[in-house]
C-alpha cells in the first residue's frame, strides 16, 4: 500500500493548530510578585507563623485569580 503526504498548499498542511485545553480563559496577566506580595501579607496576617507557606501561596492565587 502506499502511503501519500499532504502537499504544501493543501488545507491538512495549513490548517491552524487546535487550541489547547490548558490555555487560560482570561488574557489578564498576574505576576508571580503579586502573588508573593498576597502570600506575604497572608503570612503577616497570621503573626508570621511558620509552617503555612504553601497554603498562604495557595489562597494568595485563588484569590487574585478569581476576584472579579
Amino acid at each position: 500500500m502506499r502511503k501519500t503526504r499532504a502537499k504544501a498548499g493543501s488545507r491538512a498542511a495549513t490548517k491552524p493548530p487546535a487550541k489547547s485545553a490548558e490555555a487560560p480563559a482570561s488574557t489578564d496577566v498576574v505576576s508571580p510578585q503579586e502573588i508573593e506580595r498576597r502570600a506575604y501579607d497572608l503570612y503577616l496576617r497570621r503573626g508570621r507563623a511558620e509552617g503555612s507557606a504553601l497554603q498562604d501561596w495557595l489562597r494568595a492565587e485563588r484569590e487574585i485569580l478569581h476576584k472579579g
